[in-house]
């Protein structure tokens, strides 16, 4: 597939709304990928919120692909009813779901339609954004310039968050390089070279932070990739998939230990210290100290939203130790914890819905299609293993990079089902 190639789908050009809501989604992810803007992504997620208003009722399309999400929106709307704050709730709904998903899905309704042209826009100036990410970490992490302003230093939303980021980021590089690897022209030449670039980014986001679940999350997100090798050679699946375990096991020795130790790594040391970090990681003790909150309201919760759960952690949640209560109360470090917390069984069992919605969204109407159509929609499904694999230990479905997550997905599922159009 190539961004220069003209449109054959129905929707044409688009219109000029449709270019500027497109703007508006592309700067929504770069306020996302700065984390400490929150005050202009939240004006995005609602201008977001009411184009998708008008997505939904103009085209029946999106409100079939819509269908699967929407039980899980209801919950965390209902849950106001029993919230131990409902205005908290309310407001935290309808950021931190509520707007980022239909986000997403406005993006991939876009998406299948837009000129080519104008698809590359968010790509790019995540790239742009992820690069003062970067700089920020390296000014953070390494010790480099000292008189860094504090713009730039903002820039990088800490570990968690920056590695999150860095997964997607990395994801997204390879899609671009899997897509654009065998092709000539120029346009796919400056396309291979911006997945050169956001893997780059990614990878440095995921090793500055010396964040060892990085590399696990970034092999679970590879899988799909590896999976749509099935009809290649034996060699080079095992080619890619040893470089790709090598990578996975250099990358977590280096987090897990060379990174913090100040001493040449004796190998015999290396595997003691990584077993005994693993076997002692205090996310164990956290999840063992919400487990009684979950216990109290296993059936609806105690009402979404992330300022919910402190309040419940601060009345409930002690680990036995002070260094550690004060991340165990903000929340349990598990979306799906967290997910029971607020919502209990019932808003579970519509967040697994709405998981299986992206699926849908991805390959519900997939038909025998060329590779490249193939190829976007795997991109989106190895997004949200990313996204949910790294929240296992965390939670990155409410903030910064929850919204990138959607935005992600819905654009490569766009461009997905518009291959799929011109391939016909």
């Amino acid at each position: 597939m190539s961004f220069s190639e003209p449109s054959l789908s129905k929707g044409g050009s688009g219109s000029h709304r449709d270019l500027g809501v497109w703007a508006i989604l592309t700067l929504l992810g770069v306020c996302a990928v700065l984390a400490n803007a929150p005050a202009p992504r939240r004006v995005f997620l609602s201008l977001a919120l009411l184009a998708w208003i008008v997505e939904w009722l103009q085209r029946s399309q999106i409100r079939s692909l819509s269908l699967l999400f929407i039980p899980w929106l209801l919950v965390v709307l209902l849950s106001t009813t029993w919230s131990l704050a409902p205005m908290t709730t309310g407001v935290d709904a309808l950021q931190e779901v509520i707007s980022p998903i239909v986000a997403g899905l406005l993006a991939s309704s876009l998406a299948s339609r837009l000129e080519h042209r104008h698809l590359w826009w968010p790509f790019v100036l995540l790239a742009i954004a992820a690069f003062f990410a970067v700089l920020g970490a390296l000014h953070v992490h390494a010790g480099y310039w000292p008189s860094t302003p504090e713009w730039l230093v903002g820039a990088y939303a800490g570990r968690g968050v920056a590695s999150t980021l860095g997964v997607f980021l990395s994801l997204v590089g390879v899609a671009f390089l899997a897509l654009n690897w065998t092709r000539q022209t120029g346009t796919q030449r400056r396309l291979l070279f911006l997945g050169c670039c956001l893997l780059m980014l990614g990878l440095l986001l995921g090793t500055l932070g010396h964040n060892r679940m990085f590399w696990f999350v970034l092999l679970i997100g590879l899988l799909p990739w590896l999976l749509l090798l099935g009809r290649g050679s034996l060699k080079r699946k095992l080619g890619l998939g040893g470089g790709l375990l090598v990578v996975f096991v250099a990358g977590t020795i280096y987090s897990s230990y060379v990174a913090k130790t100040q001493f040449e790594p004796a190998a015999e040391q290396v595997v003691t210290q990584i077993g005994a970090s693993y076997a002692s990681d205090p996310r164990w003790l956290l999840w063992q100290s919400w487990l009684p909150v979950v216990e109290e309201r296993p059936l609806a919760g105690f009402g979404y939203g992330s300022r919910i759960l402190p309040m419940i952690g601060t009345e409930r949640v002690s680990t036995g130790s002070p260094a550690l209560d004060v991340a165990a109360k903000h929340h349990a470090h598990n979306v799906l914890f967290n997910i029971v917390i607020q919502t209990g069984l019932a808003g579970l069992f519509c967040f697994l819905i709405a998981l299986f919605g992206v699926w849908r969204l991805a390959f519900g109407d997939a038909q025998l299609a060329g590779s490249a159509a193939i190829k976007w929609r795997v991109a989106a499904i190895s997004l949200l293993l990313g996204g949910l694999s790294k929240s296992m230990t965390d939670d990155f479905f409410w903030g910064p990079a929850g919204v990138v997550m959607w935005l992600l997905i819905g654009i490569m599922t766009g461009i997905g089902r518009r291959t799929e159009q011109e391939d016909k």
